[in-house]
């Protein structure tokens, strides 16, 4: 008997062994995988039409807060030179009102 070997067995298997070998786990067959990898695959291409989608989204938005920006920009501009020219105007009628009741 050898020194590494179990009790009762000795030497090399005379007989090979007979039927099928059993499956180590349920999900050994490569069918499953090959499913899930395939929707793996369709998962990750939706995933990127979406990304796509979110992208002219977020272009079309952006585009949109430019606009409102320069609106916004456009109606101070406007709000100061109005309120220079009302500065102005009263200041016209304040000198043409002192010099006609100053008289």
């Amino acid at each position: 008997m050898a020194k590494n070997s179990l009790p009762g067995e000795q030497g090399s298997p005379v007989d090979e062994p007979q039927g099928q070998p059993r499956d180590l786990h349920a999900t050994s067959d490569i069918r499953f995988v090959m499913t899930e990898v395939a929707k793996f695959g369709e998962r990750i291409d939706n995933l990127s039409e979406r990304i796509a989608d979110l992208k002219g989204d977020g272009k079309e938005t952006r585009d949109r807060l430019l606009t409102i920006e320069k609106g916004i920009s456009f109606v101070k501009g406007a709000m100061w030179v109005f309120g220079g020219l009302f500065a102005i105007t009263l200041v016209v009628v304040g000198v043409v009102l002192r010099t006609f009741f100053a008289q």
